[in-house]
């Protein structure tokens, strides 16, 4: 039983570093994205493009509702472009 118990623990680690992580790299995520719109990689009207902005649509709509959050995705996707 205590061994079935130790052999759990990497995957619990695994989830839990997981469900922490792909929030923040789901917001990071837009300065590269963004880049790509910048230097021509991806256009408005392109199918890829349509499927990113929908996408990021839930972060359009935090930066519309609240002014510290778009201070801060503005200055971070400033460091990219």
């Amino acid at each position: 039983m205590d061994e079935n118990r130790k052999s759990r623990l990497p995957i619990v680690a695994i989830i839990v570093v997981a469900a922490c992580s792909l929030p923040a790299l789901y917001v990071m995520a837009v300065g590269p994205i963004n880049w790509l719109f910048y230097n021509g990689y991806l256009q408005e009207g392109q199918p890829v493009a349509n499927l990113v902005m929908v996408f990021y649509r839930p972060l359009e709509w935090g930066m519309q509702n609240s002014d510290g959050f778009k201070h801060v995705m503005d200055w971070y996707v400033a460091l990219w472009v």
